[in-house]
């Protein structure tokens, strides 16, 4: 669930992904609100960078999203800690979303365990300090 500020209540955004890798590098394709690709590179046990580029889904002729992220992810015991920098940028065709760009950011605090995953986050901008606050959970195939 995403829980959007000043909103009619919380949204609920189906999410997919898949994974390949040989534990030291991993490369991924996830889809919850566009199309994410991303590379994983292992630093130490239980320390690793992450990369990603998105493509956010926006209704036909609004303009071209570009979303750009990298993050630290440190984990012991199932649990795990992910602090992440966003970059996104806006192309618009209208005057109903100006194109600009902003850097934001996210924090996941969350538990994987062999058949399920569960997360809490937060996501927010350096421009107007708008918080989105997150519960996420899914079943691991």
């Amino acid at each position: 669930m995403l829980f959007v500020p000043n909103a009619s209540g919380p949204a609920i955004l189906p999410y997919g992904a898949v994974a390949f890798g040989n534990g030291q590098v991993e490369v991924n394709v996830s889809t919850q609100f566009g199309l994410r690709t991303g590379l994983k590179a292992a630093l130490e046990t239980g320390a690793s960078l992450d990369f990603g580029l998105s493509f956010p889904l926006l209704p036909t002729g609004l303009g071209f999203p570009l979303a750009i992220d990298a993050g630290f992810i440190w984990g012991m015991d199932g649990f795990y800690i992910a602090p992440r920098l966003v970059w996104l940028g806006f192309q618009s065709n209208t005057s109903l979303f100006p194109s600009g760009s902003g850097f934001g950011y996210q924090a996941h605090l969350g538990y994987q365990g062999d058949l399920f995953i569960g997360e809490l986050g937060l996501m927010g901008n350096f421009t107007n300090g708008e918080l989105l606050f997150i519960i996420a959970g899914g079943v691991r195939f």
